[in-house]
């Protein structure tokens, strides 16, 4: 560690400040005048490191499996961001911080998974790590719309079949079918098919959604 000097003052205290932790001497000279003789003494002491409790914080948004998701870790205390904290989630590949103490981390599988962070103490600081959990969500699938016509008249039954992305059937997804002057929302049963009876002429616009996927849209023309 590099070399401390101050000089005492009228009431004989003098402050040092260490660049490291661990044992240091202190040494106290003062050159002998026509008067006095002085003897130097000294004294060892144990400098201890800063300690710092980090704090991890999730995204305000959705966490999904395999997208990226930004956690951010600050000094617990002052707020602040720091920099080279790793960040190790559960079934995911350990990120390192930035200049802003932020991270993005991908996670390979859904359910709740557990975050830390830590960081190797250095000469002046020992950093003591923090975790949190957080539920990753199977990321949003594609809805197929299946048996829907460009056009049907007024009054007529329209049955369409709804599946999910990998082509099965997708039971309890909810179906709209808006116009200016009507409005239905229905159900799919557990074969993925729904049953419309649109009674009114004009366009209307049919939505499927359901959670975890993203909703499909299709517009019908009925006649009069």
């Amino acid at each position: 560690y590099r070399s401390l000097e101050d000089t005492t003052g009228t009431n004989g205290e003098a402050s040092l400040e260490f660049d490291s932790a661990g044992a240091k001497k202190v040494v106290a000279t003062k050159s002998n005048s026509s008067s006095t003789n002085y003897h130097s003494d000294q004294v060892e002491v144990d400098i201890q490191r800063h300690t710092k409790r980090l704090k991890i914080t999730p995204p305000n948004e959705k966490i999904e499996a395999l997208n990226p998701a930004s956690f951010t870790v600050t000094d617990q205390q002052t707020g602040r961001g720091i920099e080279g904290v790793k960040v190790d989630p559960e079934s995911g590949e350990s990120e390192e911080t930035g200049r802003r103490g932020e991270a993005e981390i991908v996670f390979r599988k859904t359910g709740q998974k557990k975050v830390t962070a830590s960081k190797s103490k250095t000469d002046t600081t020992e950093y003591l790590g923090a975790e949190t959990t957080v539920r990753v969500r199977e990321a949003p699938k594609k809805i197929n719309i299946e048996g829907i016509p460009d056009e049907v008249s007024a009054g007529k039954q329209v049955m369409m079949r709804i599946r999910n992305h990998r082509g099965d059937p997708l039971p309890d997804a909810t179906v709209k079918a808006v116009s200016r002057q009507e409005h239905q929302i229905v159900k799919t049963d557990g074969s993925g098919r729904v049953r419309l009876m649109l009674n009114e002429p004009g366009y209307y616009q049919i939505s499927v959604s359901k959670e975890d996927f993203n909703s499909a849209e299709e517009q019908l023309r009925v006649q009069s």
